[in-house]
């Protein structure tokens, strides 16, 4: 999906190296989210593709051969003038309206597209890496109280689900351009784990990771609550139902957990096997594998770890769990439209992170970058 969202170059974050961000990209998207269900939506997506970015900028202009680059991109006609292509795209998504705007290549790495009905515009950012490839940076800020088409149906069928459809748009919009699980594996170094810990004490930071049969997310945050407050959410199964609407029953057996999962008009119940262990350096890890129900065992789980730091705790949320093939509703619409699985699965991960965690950020500060070489 094309998304009619307000794209800015990133500026913002200079001590995050370029080095770590291609790294941390090296399965997948990375994605910065600094608050969660704020309107308008404002949030961060980096990602790195095999293409040049010399290709990738003519591939941004050749809107008519955007069939070819998005599947879900039916037809696409334009007009050239002055520099800059106007267009109208047809989806090839249910109830999704026409799509009217411009785009204009206003530097050489640099690309502006406008949004004709709701006048949000995006800047991509384009950086030429030493092999050939190019690094794709760009903010994601919805124009304020306006969505895009894709968005407004997915907060019509959950409200609380804007920040998934937003970036799953967003996502989608960008792998027309870059798929960075296509290029080699990149070794990962120290330059990754400072980037992530930056990253995460702003805001929530998702990789995504696209080399397995289906893609997995891993939520990572550096906040200012106790850990004993954050453990205790974790801990209380029971209390997920309570804490957060996506969630539509819970109940606690000590080492299982029952849980029903609901969204988009589907529902999930399944069983989970829970394994809770806290190491000699205090942090807390918790497993929960599922065992049956509605899910089979190879749709995996999910992994929690909670570490204590100065000032609060770092936690971290690896998502495996494939909600969407426990339902036939969701099932459904993932086949017809791929979008529609990773809002789901997105919408689930935030919420465990933002519902039941939540908290405030603990970003890292200047004196402990300077202090630990993080660069």
């Amino acid at each position: 999906m094309f998304v009619q969202l307000l794209l800015l170059a990133i500026t913002a974050a200079p001590d995050v190296s370029a080095r770590g961000l291609r790294e941390l990209t090296t399965n997948g998207e990375v994605l910065l989210l600094p608050r969660h269900q704020r309107q308008p939506f404002d949030a961060w997506l980096y990602t790195h593709s095999r293409e040049s970015c010399a290709a990738i900028a003519a591939g941004m202009i050749d809107v008519e051969n955007y069939p070819q680059r998005f599947p879900n991109v039916e037809s696409v006609t334009a007009t050239r003038s002055e520099g800059t292509v106007s267009y109208a795209m047809e989806l090839t998504v249910t109830l999704s309206p026409t799509i009217r705007g411009s785009v204009t290549q206003t530097g050489p790495r640099t690309l502006r597209y406008n949004d004709a009905e709701t006048k949000a515009f995006s800047i991509y950012e384009l950086s030429d890496d030493d092999d050939g490839s190019c690094a794709v940076r760009y903010q994601i800020v919805e124009e304020a109280g306006k969505s895009s088409g894709w968005v407004s149906i997915m907060k019509s069928l959950e409200k609380t689900a804007g920040d998934a459809g937003n970036y799953a748009a967003a996502l989608s919009s960008a792998r027309g351009f870059a798929k960075p699980e296509l290029r080699p594996v990149v070794k990962r170094t120290r330059a990754a784990d400072d980037a992530l810990s930056i990253l995460a004490g702003r805001g929530t930071v998702i990789t995504v990771n696209r080399r397995g049969p289906k893609p997995t997310y891993t939520l990572r945050r550096r906040i200012t609550t106790p850990f004993s407050d954050v453990a205790w959410a974790i801990r209380n199964k029971k209390g997920y139902a309570e804490k957060t609407p996506v969630v539509k029953a819970s109940s606690d057996g000590g080492k299982t957990a029952s849980y029903t999962i609901g969204g988009f008009g589907g529902r999930v119940s399944f069983q989970t096997i829970v394994t809770d262990e806290v190491d000699a350096n205090g942090t807390l890890t918790v497993d929960e594998a599922v065992s049956g129900g509605d899910l089979t065992a190879d749709n995996g789980g999910w992994h929690w770890r909670v570490e204590p730091v100065d000032g609060g705790v770092d936690v971290e949320l690896a998502f495996e769990a494939d909600f969407v093939a426990g339902s036939r509703l969701l099932s459904t619409m993932a086949e017809s439209d791929p979008i529609a699985r990773e809002s789901f699965m997105l919408h689930v991960a935030l919420a465990f992170m933002s519902d039941l965690v939540g908290g405030k950020s603990l970003p890292q500060s200047a004196t402990t970058i300077a202090r630990e070489g993080l660069r």
